[in-house]
């Protein structure tokens, strides 16, 4: 009766063990589902982010350089006008000289302001006033990389940790089955002896 006692209380045990593991593993899938399914999901935004700046960065730093160039060549242009207001009448060549540097200025002012025409089309503005948006937008999608790179590094410790969970809970399985087909082994052993000291 006792023996029959511990035999039950024996296989009650090994079913509970097996139900845990069982119930850890499906935790442990389960989990390495939604880790990766976040990992995919953070990676898309990632490289949303990243193509956004790639591009509007670059854009952008061009625009404000070709802005200053703007307002050094009128500012020049402006000096060139104020002396050639105050050289005299008779003053030909250097009028003649003042004229031509005044006329490429003017020039080259309407070329870079065709430049920034263009680099206000591909940065989606209107015209300037919608840049301090575009800076808004760049600091936003800069703040968001940053975080979404941190959720990555996040998930995927969480990935590793739930791997190797499962690869221990697999290691159990594989003792656990080992041990069941021992004893079962064993067991049919008893039996075959006990059979042939009958005989």
């Amino acid at each position: 009766m006792k023996k029959w006692a511990e035999h039950i209380v024996g296989r009650a045990i090994i079913a509970f063990r097996t139900l845990n593991f069982q119930s850890r593993r499906n935790i442990s899938l389960a989990n390495m589902v939604i880790f990766q399914y976040q990992l995919r999901h953070i990676s898309r935004g990632k490289y949303k982010l990243e193509r956004y700046l790639d591009s509007a960065k670059p854009t952008l730093a061009e625009y404000l350089e070709l802005v200053q160039k703007i307002k050094n060549a009128v500012k020049e242009r402006k000096a060139l006008l104020a002396e050639k207001k105050e050289i005299s009448f008779w003053n030909i060549p250097k009028a003649k000289e003042l004229n031509a540097k005044i006329a490429e200025l003017t020039e080259d002012i309407e070329e870079l302001k065709s430049e920034k025409a263009v680099l206000l089309n591909q940065l989606d503005c209107a015209d300037d006033a919608g840049i301090a948006a575009i800076k808004k937008d760049i600091a936003y999608a800069e703040a968001g990389f940053f975080k979404l790179e941190q959720q990555e590094e996040k998930y995927s410790s969480k990935l590793k940790a739930a791997l190797s969970e499962y690869a221990e809970n697999r290691t159990f399985q594989r003792e656990l089955e080992q041990k069941k087909q021992q004893k079962h082994k064993t067991t049919q052993k008893q039996k075959h002896r006990h059979s042939e000291q009958e005989q």
